[in-house]
């Protein structure tokens, strides 16, 4: 019926589609919040179809870095890069990040 070039298409769409979907609750709840912990805001992401925890650290590092940030990873031990489940980790809305609409 359909050739796995257009499933793995429809798939890839797809799931930009729920990422982005994923960014925007991620991202409102940080702003309306200002500090979240990691706890609270994996639900968040993981309520929307097609989004993993891994997207979810995919998505906090991309905010996280550049040359102006939107959010600071709190909590996190000397040798930590990504927030972890039941460690405190907590994520901070920076002032000067982008907004959303």
């Amino acid at each position: 019926m359909f050739s796995d070039s257009q499933v793995s298409s429809h798939q890839s769409e797809l799931k930009k589609h729920y990422h982005g979907v994923a960014e925007a609750a991620v991202t409102a709840a940080l702003q309306s919040r200002g500090q979240i912990s990691y706890d609270d805001l994996l639900p968040i992401a993981l309520c929307v179809q097609m989004t993993s925890e891994r997207d979810l650290k995919a998505l906090l590092k991309r905010l996280g870095s550049g040359p102006r940030p939107s959010i600071r990873l709190l909590g996190l031990a000397a040798r930590e890069r990504v927030p972890n489940r039941k460690k405190g980790h907590r994520v901070e809305w920076l002032e000067g990040g982008p907004r959303q609409a």
